[in-house]
């Protein structure tokens, strides 16, 4: 959908962007994502400036891609095929991609049995030019867009995205709401969980969501919910929250209880918990008072009659272990994402819709990433599985690779040679294909000492001894080296010096 926009809003004697070139404009992008203190135009400098400049990047973009052709597709880079509404509508640009990136997560990933409910901050510090802008003093990125994010508790990755548009939400798209008849909180409940009607999922809410009505209506569609209460002016409806503390008062630390009610025919329950200052209290259509012997064992620490301090030990109801235990995924996901470097800030755009778009393609690779982590790595061998290798940046950098060298490239330049159309653009960047295939960055495993015959000695006696790299006048440790030659120790720095001299030689010959 966005190769084809941009294909559209390019000038007419231009060529049109083909699937592998808009990977490799997008692989790109994380190469520069992967690096910090270099401008983007230092990474197509030619090889007279790169000789005798002081700041070597680590890549050489001009073996990939043109800077005059990056150019044209940044500037023509549109995310929707459709004309615009006949109201006032600053969203209209980017609905599509976020409702498409919403239906694709739903078709491909099924979560866990727990889900949490959360919101996410895209960074914008210019209100004037941002529809949605939002103010969020407690969160990392105060400034931007909020989106409302739901994770899976058990592999962290996030499905179902919405961008609040507050004030700025067109009054014409009301009746298109399906959820209009419903208080907006709860409308928001239920447009955020569709993908789990039915499936008797748990969903764990923050206190922003503890609206009896709303975690009601979940469970009519099949899902369970509970959220934290908290009094801010007033307490939420039906929560008798001053009755509730006068009960609980004179209880012990970790002591529990429960009050049950019935809302439009549906029983939900109102959980209590004895801490030493005050009463914490979730409410939920799912949970009991019991728990379990194999949940790890909580502690406080409360001051005795006699002035000294005692520490009280107890375990969680399921409500509350539910709830501690999965209340922070949303913030881990963000956390990766916002990690130095990042997407969001590298990408520097005066362009609204492009932030919105590397927000999606953000999200993405951390998913992709996730994945990786919770299936693949867990089932390889002990010897090769390593967390060092594992990172978020190294998963990057491995992606941009397999993006700029993607096999789409020739694909295309053999359809086009069938049709008599000249691709001189797809040649050039071919043509290093076959030298980038061979080089990815590896770190040996734990004890390695050399490697004899294709097999790792495992004689060290630190789990992570550090080895002398082996470039020319090179003095950097490292555990790292190259795919291409297995044991040759060689350092993050050295490693695009040695992938830069050998995608020059593969162009020359």
């Amino acid at each position: 959908m966005v190769r084809t926009a941009t294909n559209k809003n390019l000038p007419p004697n231009v060529a049109p962007i083909s699937f592998g070139e808009f990977l490799v404009f997008l692989g790109l992008w994380m190469m520069l994502a992967s690096s910090v203190g270099f401008t983007k135009d230092e990474f197509w400098m030619n090889e007279e400036k790169r000789r005798n400049s002081i700041r070597k990047t680590p890549y050489n973009f001009n073996i990939y891609m043109s800077r005059n052709r990056f150019n044209v597709i940044l500037q023509a880079l549109r995310f929707t095929t459709n004309e615009p509404p006949r109201y006032l509508d600053r969203f209209w640009r980017i609905r599509p991609i976020i409702q498409e990136w919403n239906e694709n997560m739903r078709r491909i990933f099924i979560p866990a049995w727990v889900s949490c409910l959360d919101e996410s901050m895209s960074i914008w510090t210019n209100k004037w030019t941002c529809p949605g802008w939002m103010c969020v003093p407690r969160k990392p990125w105060p400034f931007g867009n909020e989106y409302h994010t739901l994770c899976c508790g058990i592999t962290t990755i996030m499905y179902v995205i919405d961008l609040v548009e507050g004030k700025d939400r067109p009054p014409e798209r009301a009746d298109l709401d399906a959820y209009r008849s419903y208080p907006p909180t709860v409308a928001l409940m239920l447009r955020m969980c569709e993908a789990l009607y039915g499936l008797g999922r748990v969903i764990i809410l923050d206190s922003g969501f503890c609206v009896m009505k709303g975690i009601c209506e979940l469970y009519k569609k099949g899902v369970y919910a509970g959220a934290l209460i908290k009094k801010r002016r007033y307490w939420p409806k039906y929560v008798p929250g001053d009755a509730i503390d006068a009960h609980m008062s004179n209880h012990d630390t970790g002591a529990t209880a429960s009050l049950t009610g019935k809302l439009d025919n549906v029983n939900y329950s109102i959980f209590a918990m004895k801490e030493p200052d005050y009463v914490s209290k979730i409410m939920a259509t799912y949970g009991s008072l019991t728990s379990n012997d194999n949940w790890e064992e909580r502690s406080r620490r409360e001051k005795s009659e006699n002035g000294r301090t005692v520490k009280k030990y107890f375990r969680y109801i399921e409500p509350f272990q539910n709830h501690f235990k999965y209340r922070h995924v949303v913030d881990d996901h963000n956390n990766h994402r916002m990690q130095v470097p990042n997407w969001e800030t590298i990408w520097k755009t005066t362009v609204w819709e492009n932030r919105v778009f590397t927000f999606l393609i953000a999200i993405s690779e951390v998913n992709a990433w996730l994945f990786f982590r919770h299936f693949v790595w867990p089932k390889e061998e002990p010897n090769t599985n390593n967390s060092d290798d594992h990172t978020l940046l190294q998963f990057r950098i491995q992606l941009a690779h397999q993006l700029v060298a993607n096999p789409y490239l020739d694909a295309y330049e053999n359809e086009m040679e069938r049709n008599g159309v000249s691709c001189n653009v797809q040649k050039r960047v071919s043509k290093r294909k076959r030298a980038t295939l061979t080089h990815e960055m590896r770190t040996a495993p734990p004890h390695a000492k050399k490697l004899h015959q294709g097999k790792w000695i495992l004689s060290d006696k630190k789990r992570y001894q550090t080895k002398k790299c082996q470039y020319a006048n090179c003095k950097n440790q490292c555990r790292t080296y190259c795919k291409c030659n297995q044991g040759h120790w060689l350092c993050k720095e050295c490693f695009g010096k040695h992938v830069y001299e050998e995608q020059m030689h593969c162009v020359a010959v």
